[in-house]
């Protein structure tokens, strides 16, 4: 297996368990949940899926309440610093309305930023 393959598995999976984790469930609950076996949980999670499946995938972000991309890493050329991950963190726990007032309000910092005085 081409290590980057290796490294998205790791990725996945360990995005899988934090997502698991910050709902409160355990892997039988998660598997009962998806319709999937607590193995194939168990083998996403450590990387170790032999054959992955979208659809396995999807049924697990459905579960979990996530769209399917928010499983894969959005960048695999390079990783996200630690304080990238933490605000993407906060980010996807925040609601549709709060995320679009942060937007509103990082923009206007972007667009107007306050003079540091004369």
């Amino acid at each position: 297996m081409p290590p980057d393959m290796q490294k998205l598995k790791d990725a996945v999976g360990s995005r899988l368990r934090s997502l698991r984790k910050k709902r409160g469930l355990s892997q039988p609950k998660l598997a009962e949940a998806a319709g999937v076996s607590v193995d194939t949980i168990y083998r996403i999670e450590k990387g170790r899926d032999q054959d992955p499946r979208l659809p396995t995938y999807a049924r697990l972000a459905e579960a979990l309440g996530v769209p399917v991309g928010d499983l894969f890493p959005h960048t695999t050329s390079e990783a996200l610093s630690e304080m990238e991950q933490h605000f993407l963190s906060l980010l996807r726990e925040m609601s549709r309305d709060t995320q679009e007032n942060l937007l509103q309000a990082v923009s206007g910092m972007l667009c107007h930023p306050k003079s540091t005085g004369s």
